[in-house]
């Protein structure tokens, strides 16, 4: 019983024993307008059916417990009258789709439990009201003055209304019970549905006998329920006469179908085959006559369960006697099915999945038709995904094969093709999203004249696109194949569909796997391409500059200088628009992206002004104003004071580098994180050599100085941090010493820091570069060697060629005078560079100390 119709039930009856008293304030119900209500519901299906029965119920609920307290004949009429609303309400107009389905062969056990819960609820107010009824009238027959007005004859109108509908609810609740006879959860007695049928049945007939009309619509409905019930209860012979009686011309036209149904289903009961099939086709030829169009699709789906189930009874009849006629009987129940849903494209998912819960337990697919796999697959759904794979990949299978013989591939193949993408779709693992992604561009591709095509292009590329996301975000690349496949699928997007909003939101990221794939021209043009009002606009410029840059390295001469000076005038006219952006939107969250981009693009115009223009005056004062353009993106606003540092290095200008170093600091508020690391890197690798300084070299030991101040500031700013996060900037103070010749202090920190971190080759290192500054050449060497054998220089290239271009530099200052071992070394040299011709990024560093081994050899 459904939580809510039984709350309404229990607080009618409290109502009606004087148990519940409601707020006097409550507003009158107005009965025209709640019969109105009911006839709408009456006439309506599916969920509004439901939405207009429950508002009914309830309006119906509160007009019993306004009239409860009449004594007024009128006022007791409107109570009465109400109660015999509400029971129809809930047992004929809620429960007639379960009872219409049961009837007519299509419903299942969902079904029959909610028209027994309803029918329950429902002969529990009807009964009352028939009782009460009944009391009422013994006492207006004894009362003249009630006799005089006629009261009797009101109240027996009621009463005659209140059997005719109990008479129905009770026939539905037989039906339910039979339907749920014999299953685990039924717990009422055969013996209880009889005794229901029969008070239907009588009730039913009585009614039909004494109305003497030609045209009254109870009297047939009254036959038919007699008929019906008279069946049920294997009184054939009676029952057949009362169902061909309402049948006639003269009744409505529903009760005529519903009669000739009947009466083919008394016939398989009584095993009359030909007859059935007789009265099969007269339901379908009426029904088409007399049905609208919309009417029916319904009429043959109705007419498909009757011949189905004629046939496969007849089939179950002969099986013992002739195997083949049962083999055929079986085929044309199925092809009832099949015809139906073929032959209504528009219902066929509708239709399917109420055929094809009668082939659920069909474990040979290849006996069934095309339309029976595909209602299968359907009516298992996700109870069953695995089973409904099986089914789809039949269909397919059957399509690919009809299409290899150059033959039509079949009405389910499409939708079959849709289905199996949708269902692999919400499957885990990425090999079944893999091939839903291959599905719905086959289709899309096959099938691009159907409305669905466009949809499955769109969620292939999620699929893919979705794919490529989850990778990067594990760190991890693509596969070139994954990119390409989603180029494919996006294409066909553009070619197809060009001017919808569904291709033109994946220009975006169409030119992001061209990027992927390297194809930069591509990926500018698709870039480009993007509309100035998409939210990608934005991202999408930015894209195609950086694109630009990364082309820049492949030009030479003055064609690279004037590409560049063009980069930089369309760099500051992105970061002006980028600037405009966020100043128009109307909340932070909305700015942080263009501010982003925008500084960014800002930043690369220094970049380019000092590296490829050469003008480091330029490059400097547009640095310096970053901080003013770009005041909240204060990353931008570090590394535009790292690159000032670096300026003012390259410009030999050590004192200020001094000066912006200790302001640097002083900006950080003793701060120690990932940017004064990051500034450390970046003046480790522009005033430190690999060896020691240069006699002579002022600049080299100038910066130095520089550094190692750096590094003192830091280490102090790290002070209160805890031992693990001060360990890099103590690395980091030890390098300084060693570089500024406190080697004997840093030799005891990178010892120290060795304890700590035995795995850590760069604490080996340093102490290697602390020997060589000592010129203690054994020890350096050997120390670059355990480093050496613990690296793989497939997996640490950089690392790897670094330590041995530091040994060998360390080597040559050891052998200097000795011309064997300088031989050795040329040797050693020669054999690195036919191992790598790059030699990592150490190069040009070891064809420098190449030269100088072969020079030193050659004037010895």
């Amino acid at each position: 019983m459904d939580p809510a119709q039984k709350t309404i039930i229990v607080a009618l009856a409290l109502c009606l024993a004087g148990a519940v008293s409601q707020p006097a304030t409550a507003q009158p119900v107005d009965r025209p307008a709640i019969e109105a209500r009911l006839e709408a519901a009456s006439a309506a299906s599916g969920a509004r059916r439901e939405e207009l029965a429950e508002q009914v119920i309830a309006q119906l609920y509160e007009l019993v417990r306004q009239t409860a307290g009449a004594s007024a004949p009128a006022d007791l009429l409107e109570h009465y009258r109400a109660r015999l609303m509400l029971g129809d309400a809930i047992g004929l107009v809620g429960s007639a789709v379960y009872a219409d389905r049961l009837s007519y062969l299509i419903g299942d056990k969902s079904d029959a439990e909610k028209l027994r819960d309803l029918a329950e609820q429902s002969l529990t107010v009807l009964d009352d009201l028939g009782r009460d009824l009944i009391e009422q009238l013994d006492l207006a027959n004894r009362d003249i003055k009630l006799v005089v007005v006629a009261w009797p004859q009101k109240l027996q109108t009621v009463i005659d209304a209140v059997r005719y509908d109990s008479a129905w609810v009770r026939f539905h609740l037989a039906m339910a019970l039979g339907e749920l006879a014999g299953r685990q959860d039924a717990d009422d007695p055969l013996a209880r549905r009889r005794n229901l049928l029969d008070a239907a049945m009588s009730t039913a007939a009585a009614i039909a006998e004494n109305d003497k009309t030609t045209d009254s619509e109870k009297k047939y409905r009254s036959l038919l329920l007699a008929g019906m019930a008279a069946s049920q209860t294997d009184a054939h012979e009676q029952a057949a006469k009362w169902l061909t009686a309402a049948a006639l011309a003269d009744a409505p036209k529903a009760t005529q179908l519903q009669s000739i149904f009947e009466l083919a289903k008394l016939a398989v009961k009584d095993q009359q085959w030909q007859r059935a099939e007789e009265l099969a086709q007269a339901f379908m030829q009426r029904g088409l006559l007399l049905s609208d169009k919309a009417g029916q699709a319904g009429i043959e789906l109705k007419a498909a369960f009757l011949l189905n189930y004629i046939h496969r009874l007849h089939g179950q009849a002969v099986a013992a006697s002739d195997l083949n006629q049962a083999q055929a009987l079986r085929s044309r129940s199925q092809q009832a099915f099949a015809d139906v849903i073929g032959r209504y494209p528009a219902y066929s998912n509708v239709f399917a999945k109420l055929i094809g819960r009668h082939y659920l337990d069909a474990s040979d697919l290849s006996t069934l038709p095309d339309p029976l796999v595909y209602a299968k697959a359907l009516a298992i759904g996700l109870e069953k995904p695995d089973e409904a794979v099986r089914c789809l990949r039949e269909l397919i299978r059957r399509g690919e094969d009809a299409a290899r013989r150059a033959e039509q591939t079949g009405q389910f193949y499409p939708p079959a093709l849709l289905l199996l993408a949708r269902t692999l779709a919400g499957q885990g693992p990425w090999p079944m999203r893999a091939e839903s992604a291959s599905l719905y561009r086959q289709y899309a591709e096959q099938f691009y004249n159907l409305p669905n095509a466009l949809p499955a292009a769109c969620n292939a590329v999620a699929i893919l696109h979705g794919r490529v996301r989850e990778i990067f975000d594990d760190g991890l690349p693509a596969a070139t194949a994954l990119h390409r496949e989603l180029v494919a699928i996006i294409r066909i997007l553009m070619d197809r569909w060009p001017n919808t909003p569904q291709a033109q939101t994946h220009l975006y990221t169409l030119a992001m796997q061209y990027e992927a794939l390297g194809d930069l021209d591509e990926a500018i043009r698709w870039y480009q391409s993007v509309p100035a009002d998409s939210p990608d606009a934005l991202p999408a410029a930015n894209k195609s500059l950086s694109l630009h840059l990364r082309q820049l390295a492949s030009l030479t001469g003055q064609e690279r200088t004037e590409r560049a000076r063009a980069l930089v005038a369309e760099l500051r006219l992105f970061a002006g628009v980028a600037r405009r952006a966020a100043d128009a939107a109307t909340n932070a969250d909305a700015a942080a992206m263009p501010l982003k981009l925008g500084a960014d693009a800002d930043y690369r115009v220094g970049e380019l002004l000092k590296t490829e223009l050469h003008s480091i005056d330029e490059a400097a004062v547009h640095i310096t104003g970053l901080a003013l353009r770009w005041p909240e993106r204060h990353d931008v606003i570090e590394r535009a004071d790292v690159f000032e540092i670096e300026l003012l290095l390259e410009q030999g200008q050590i004192a200020r580098a001094t000066e912006a170093v200790q302001r640097f600091l002083a900006s950080r508020s003793g701060k120690a994180d990932v940017t004064l690391g990051r500034v450390a890197m970046t003046m480790r690798r522009l005033g430190c050599s690999p060896g020691p300084a240069e006699a002579g070299d002022e600049t080299s030991q100038r910066w130095r100085e520089v550094y190692r101040l750096f590094a003192e500031a830091a280490n102090g700013a790290a002070a209160s941090l805890s031992e693990p996060a001060k360990y890099h900037y103590r690395q980091m103070l030890a390098e300084a010493w060693a570089e500024t010749g406190e080697t004997r202090q840093a030799m005891e920190f990178f010892n120290s820091l060795h304890d700590q971190r035995p795995d850590d080759a760069g604490n080996l290192i340093g102490l290697a570069r602390c020997h060589w500054l000592c010129r203690q050449y054994d020890q350096a060497v050997k120390l670059y060697q355990q480093v050496l054998d613990g690296l793989d220089p497939d997996k640490q290239p950089q690392l790897w060629w670094s330590c041995q271009l530091a040994q060998a530099e360390c080597l040559y200052e050891a052998v200097v005078g000795d011309h064997e071992q300088l031989h050795r070394l040329a040797v050693r040299l020669r054999q690195l560079r036919l191992q790598n011709q790059n030699s990592g990024f150490c190069r040009p560093q070891f064809e420098q100390l190449e030269a100088k081994v072969t020079k030193t050899l050659g004037e010895d």
